[in-house]
């Protein structure tokens, strides 16, 4: 085998195994976005959100620049791992808004670390909970969505 083409096959069998490793990831949390929270329930988080048809729409009324909505007040419970994935499907976002999601440590203390930034189109993202935040074992956490953007808004399908 010459060394470019024995090159060639060890990336691809690169790319199967990252692709495979994907797939198998553990799954992280399915939200059908029941009794998040938003300004109408705690002051301060700057944006709306309203559920139809298992999805979510975020809003940032015009008054504010940005806004966030989180899980439940009841903490997530899970065994972090580094391949403890979290990942969400942006159905729609206005222009000029940006879409981040920040998962926040049930504390004290209680850190942010955010998991995806810069969302500006439909799409789906993903990111590793333990890698980014490097938590292993048990932890209770939260999972907050950021809109920037006066008067913008997007619509999740999934989280």
């Amino acid at each position: 085998m010459t060394p470019s083409l024995r090159l060639a096959v060890l990336s691809l069998v690169g790319i199967l195994c990252a692709t495979v490793h994907l797939h198998a990831a553990e799954k992280f949390y399915s939200a059908d976005f029941k009794d998040w929270r938003d300004q109408r329930t705690d002051s301060g988080f700057n944006a709306q959100i309203d559920r139809e048809d298992g999805k979510a729409k975020i809003l940032v009324p015009p008054q504010y620049t940005y806004g966030k909505v989180m899980t439940p007040q009841s903490a997530i419970s899970m065994a972090v791992t580094p391949s403890l994935i979290l990942q969400v499907t942006v159905d729609e976002i206005s222009a000029d808004s940006v879409l981040s999601v920040e998962i926040i440590n049930a504390g004290p203390p209680y850190d942010g670390y955010k998991l995806i930034t810069g969302v500006t189109q439909p799409g789906t993202y993903s990111a590793s909970i333990g890698k980014v935040t490097e938590w292993t074992g048990d932890r209770n956490f939260w999972v907050a969505v950021w809109l920037e953007g006066s008067g913008k808004s997007a619509v999740l399908s999934k989280l």
